[in-house]
């Protein structure tokens, strides 16, 4: 279990649910950096752009789209991830990237 810890396949980062999963279990690694790790890849997978909807190879943003349920889906996401950032960030101690 801590291999799949410290080791976490990709899937397991990119999606919520499985990630939950990990983050439920992480402190079991005793290693502080080991746990650090791990919460880094999430982070890199949260700062790439992305989408639920794409136009020509480019992610859509909730702004750029007419329909009001595919907007919801974008504007819940990004206050998701931007909840989820602030507590990245708050946890490896990098305040660099929060706002003033």
């Amino acid at each position: 279990m801590l291999r799949r810890l410290r080791e976490p396949a990709d899937h397991e980062i990119t999606d919520l649910a499985r990630w939950f999963t990990v983050l439920a279990f992480l402190s079991l690694l005793p290693d502080t950096a080991e746990q650090h790790a791990v919460l880094r890849r999430r982070l890199a997978f949260l700062e790439a752009p992305s989408s639920f909807f794409y136009e020509d190879e480019e992610p859509v943003r909730a702004e750029q789209t007419d329909d009001p349920y595919r907007r919801g889906m974008l504007l819940i996401a990004r206050a998701i991830t931007r909840s989820e950032l602030d507590w990245l960030h708050e946890t490896l101690g990098d305040t660099s990237s929060e706002e003033a």
